[in-house]
């Protein structure tokens, strides 16, 4: 008795999802809805490849453009030291030269004042 009954309930509940899915057709366009689908997917990748080469493009033309900078402010800061070598070592002569006129001290020391 207690197969029979479950024997009904099985038979009822595939009686029932049977009936469900009975009513969702499977659409028959779904072939053309497939290929819209991959054609979208295609221009996508497409879009996709056209933005990845702007980029490295990009990346490259500010690499090129960062290094000539690089080399700019590497040549100015050489040239700027290389003159203030020149600049220091005419100084330096010059000092030289002063020194020897005052009398051989290049800095004057104050008379010791007196106590009294």
């Amino acid at each position: 008795m207690f197969g029979f009954i479950v024997g009904l309930l099985l038979g009822f509940c595939a009686k029932m999802a049977y009936d469900f899915f009975q009513e969702e057709r499977i659409p028959t366009d779904l072939g053309m809805a497939q290929g819209r689908a991959e054609a979208i997917m295609d221009e996508t990748r497409q879009i996709v490849r056209e933005i990845r080469d702007e980029l490295r493009s990009g990346a490259a033309a500010a690499q090129a453009s960062l290094a000539e900078k690089a080399e700019r402010l590497q040549s100015a800061a050489e040239g700027t030291a290389g003159s203030q070598r020149t600049a220091g070592a005419k100084s330096r002569d010059g000092s030289r030269r002063g020194s020897a006129n005052s009398g051989g001290s290049s800095s004057p020391r104050p008379a010791p004042e007196s106590a009294g």
